[in-house]
This record gives structure tokens, C-alpha cells and sequence, in this order.
């Protein structure tokens, strides 16, 4: 008999309403009243609450409408770039934000989880074209059109950012205040591109990296965005295409509780070089200071830690006379940010640790069906590589069964004997502007599958001298069974 582990999915429900919100002015205003999803929350594949979350009514000083119209935010890609619709006569209508000001859009934004609003996209209205159906004001309980020729805008809600769990505050860990709260960005996409936006929304001149290279406090914050995936030249991050909301973080997320990291050129210093380099663990590396030779009055920071200048060969991270900085059997934990500083003036190294497969990832590897288990894969590297799986044949791995853990390996709750075949382990390595290195490996799965036998004859009492049959017929079993037949426990 086995014990079979299975994770049962969990359906989503509504919380209460709360209370409607103060009217967004004496005259035409709006209220919204909100609710959550969260009693309970979905889970482990359950479906999530039906309907919507949000509703609107008209308002002013004096009164406001009876009735409550469910409020949506129609987005494509970008969570937080779309239009809002209300539900009214039967079908979802794009709202006329043409009268509308700042407390009003701040409103709907707030509604959706958002800070505040910030701007309309592109800062113009677009011409009807076609049969597009007409964009609606909201008077209470009908909603009328825009004026003539005028069609939907986009809206894009804030998503304002900060740099946390550091000691420093051009870098560190990177936070979004979503629905009343600060969180966290799941690492799974986070690359170069990225910190770029982060850096330049926090009005940094440039960015340095997409990690910081020393210990980030984590502070219990939670997820709350993944997937993001921004081109380098938006202003900020409400403007890249991303996944906003916590029931969407992939399950190695939550497991490793690493968030996405930004590291960016402090305003009080006048870089003179940057400069990306690549090693590999175990080999002997040095650094060149430039600011060293023009004014030898120069020092080594690593990752904001001063070094102190020493020659002795016994040191294997020491800076030599010359400005040098020479790094013997390169380990893991050197990756990060090597400053050269003068004064002001400063030379920036961002060391990246080449990734590589770890010794428990084995190209052979044996699972039992019908129960749970772990097909193991892991790579070091700085900053740590992303791990994806996949398994040949193209089927799609089910996010019920197949679930990361924290270091990257795939857990299957519940084996099955087709599950036996060739999984791809692929680990992406984000290395600064300029370079991605990926790297796989093929894991051959064995799904052994325990054996059943049945045993039959001799049920009545045997007379000596007579013939009998005993059968011993496997009906199940990976790989085949070997059958031996034991007398009193001795082999016949």
C-alpha cells in the first residue's frame, strides 16, 4: 500500500465590500468600494474568484447614486497601461475620462491596486475609427458618449519603486507598492534592461548592475510581480510589460524568497571607467586601477567594503603596489561590485562568477511511481542563474504536478510511469548589459514502478505423491521482475 501525496486545488473567494470612498469632488465626481479575493485565497491551481473586484458610482457633496457599476481595467501585457470599463446595459463599456481630473483617475488607479494615476499614454486623444463603439461617461446609472470623434485613451496607474535591504541607497532590493503595500519582484526574467528602468525612475544617472553582490537583508517582504520585461528605455517601470499580483508568482519564487536586485551609479561620484569581467571559479584574476597610477593615492572597495593594501602572498585577495588587485582560486562569494576610488572619482569592475551545474545535478536519475518525487538540478553562479525545465517531446510540464523548489530543482507531486523519458534543465545567466549565457543539461528519468505479483494454487490440502501447479504472475513492474522461488527460505 502507498502513500500517495496530491495538492488539492483551492477555489478563490470574495471578502466583504468595504465602504465606498469619499467623492472625488462636490460635483460629478466618483466613489469606488473594493474587495479581495482572498477568503480564501486560490490556490494550488483553484479557480479564482468570479466577477470583479471593484465598483463605481457617481457622486457629489449632496448625494450620491444608488447603484454601483462593477469596474474593470482592461490592459494588454502591461497590468497597468489600459482602460477602464464599467458594466452597464448588458456589456463592458470604456469609460469617457475626457472631464475627469487628477483625484478622480488617482481613484480608479487606487481601485486596482495601483499608487496613484501618473499620466495618459502618448498625452493625446485618437480619432474613432471604423465602427469602434463609443467611449462612455458615467451619470449615474446610464452611461453616455464622449464627445463626438473621440475615442478611449490609454491610461498608465504609477507603480512607484524603492531600493531596500542594504546598507546603501543606490542599491539593493527592489520594492513595488501594490495594493497598500510594499513587496518584492521575483527574479525569473530580471536582467540589465531592467535595473536600467528602476535606476532612472529613482532618478539615478545610470546603472551599474542587476545585483549588488553582498548580503540583502530579506525583512519577510512578499511577492507581488514577475515577469518583467522591459526594453531599457522606459522611464519607468509602470510603463514595462510585467505580471502584477501575488497568485501569480512562480512557486521557486516563493521557495528561495530571493527577490529581483538593482545596483545604481551614486549621484556623488564621477565615474571615470566601468568595466564588466567574467570569471571562472578556481582561477587567479587581477584588476587594473588606472586612478591608482595618475594619483597613487587610490583605494579598493569590494562590494562597499574597503580593502586594505597588502602584498603579502599569503593574502588571496591583495592589492599590490601598483594599484593591482590580484584574486587568487576565485570562489563563489567574489562576484560583485570592485571600486577604484579617489575622492570622487571612481572605477567601477562588476565581477559576474560564470555559472556551472552543481554535483548533485546527475545525468541519471530514478523516480517511483505513485509516489512523490525530486528530479535534481542546481547551478552556483553571481548573480545566481535561472533555472526553467522542460521535458522532451514538447508536452508542456502540468504547474499542478511539476513545481520548482528552492534551488532550482522540479518536484513532482505525484509520479506517473509516463513521466519516465528525458528532461532538459536549462540555467540563464544575466552577465550586465551586453551578454546572457545559457547553459542545459538532459536528465534521464528512470520511473521505476514497484512490483505486484499475483501468487495462485495449492489453496486445499496436498496429498504426497501428487502433482501441483503454483503460479507467480507479475501483473506490474519497472523494469521487468525477476521471479526466484524460495523453499523455507532457501533457494531451490
Amino acid at each position: 500500500m502507498f502513500l500517495l501525496t496530491t495538492l488539492l486545488e483551492v477555489d478563490g473567494g470574495w471578502s466583504e465590500w468595504n465602504s465606498w470612498s469619499n467623492c472625488t469632488k462636490a460635483v460629478g465626481g466618483i466613489q469606488i468600494r473594493k474587495r479581495e479575493c482572498t477568503n480564501p485565497e486560490p490556490a494550488y491551481g483553484g479557480k479564482h474568484c468570479d466577477g470583479t473586484g471593484a465598483l463605481l458610482r457617481g457622486c457629489s457633496n449632496m448625494s450620491s447614486c444608488l447603484e454601483g457599476l462593477p469596474l474593470r481595467f482592461e490592459t494588454k501585457g502591461n497590468p497597468s497601461v489600459g482602460t477602464m470599463e464599467i458594466f452597464s446595459n448588458s456589456s463592458w463599456q470604456t469609460l469617457c475620462t475626457s472631464q475627469w481630473d487628477e483625484a478622480d483617475k488617482n481613484s480608479v488607479c487606487m481601485a486596482m491596486g495601483y499608487y496613484n494615476n501618473v499620466v495618459y499614454a502618448n498625452g493625446t486623444w485618437y480619432a474613432e475609427r471604423g465602427n469602434a463603439s463609443m467611449s462612455t461617461h458615467y451619470n449615474c446609472t446610464i452611461p453616455t458618449t464622449c464627445q463626438k470623434n473621440v475615442v478611449k485613451k490609454q491610461q498608465v496607474c504609477e507603480v512607484p519603486v524603492r531600493l531596500k535591504g542594504a546598507n546603501v541607497e543606490y542599491g539593493g532590493r527592489v520594492e513595488v507598492f501594490y495594493k497598500g503595500k510594499w513587496a518584492k519582484i521575483c527574479r525569473n526574467g530580471w536582467d540589465f534592461s531592467d535595473v536600467k528602468v528602476i535606476c532612472r525612475q529613482l532618478g539615478f544617472e545610470e546603472a551599474l548592475a542587476e545585483f549588488i553582490g553582498s548580503e540583502v537583508k530579506d525583512e519577510g517582504v512578499p511577492f507581488a510581480m514577475s515577469d518583467v520585461s522591459c526594453t531599457g528605455e522606459e522611464s519607468e517601470l509602470a510603463s514595462c510589460d510585467r505580471v502584477d499580483g501575488k497568485l501569480n508568482i512562480p512557486l521557486q519564487c516563493q521557495s528561495d524568497g530571493e527577490g529581483s536586485q538593482a545596483l545604481c551609479q551614486p549621484k556623488n561620484k564621477k565615474v571615470l571607467k566601468r568595466d564588466e569581467l567574467y570569471f571562472e571559479i578556481g582561477s587567479t584574476e587581477r584588476l587594473h586601477c588606472s586612478i591608482h597610477n595618475n594619483t597613487n593615492h587610490a583605494r579598493w572597495v569590494i562590494n562597499r567594503r574597503k580593502l586594505e593594501i597588502t602584498n603579502s602572498s599569503s593574502q588571496r585577495i591583495r592589492a599590490e603596489d601598483n594599484g593591482d588587485l590580484v584574486i587568487d582560486d576565485v570562489q563563489l562569494s567574489d562576484g560583485g561590485i570592485y571600486e577604484c576610488q579617489r575622492l570622487e572619482h571612481v572605477q567601477y569592475y562588476i565581477v559576474y562568477i560564470n555559472a556551472r551545474f552543481t554535483e548533485k545535478t546527475l545525468d541519471q536519475q530514478t523516480l517511483t511511481a505513485y509516489t512523490s518525487g525530486i528530479i535534481s538540478c542546481s547551478a552556483d553562479g553571481t548573480p545566481s542563474p535561472q533555472i526553467s525545465w522542460s521535458k522532451k517531446g514538447g508536452k508542456s510540464l502540468d504547474p499542478i504536478r511539476f513545481t520548482q523548489v528552492s534551488d532550482g530543482s522540479l518536484r513532482i507531486g505525484y509520479v506517473k510511469p509516463e513521466d519516465d523519458g528525458t528532461f532538459t534543465c536549462t540555467m540563464k545567466q544575466t552577465k550586465g548589459p551586453q551578454r546572457v549565457t545559457s547553459k542545459y543539461k538532459n536528465i534521464r528519468v528512470s520511473v521505476r514502478i514497484r512490483p505486484e505479483v499475483v501468487i495462485s494454487g495449492a489453496r486445499n490440502l496436498i496429498i504426497e505423491g501428487n502433482s501441483v501447479n503454483l503460479t507467480c504472475e507479475v501483473v506490474a513492474g519497472r523494469p521487468e521482475p525477476q521471479i526466484t522461488w524460495l523453499k523455507n527460505n532457501t533457494l531451490q
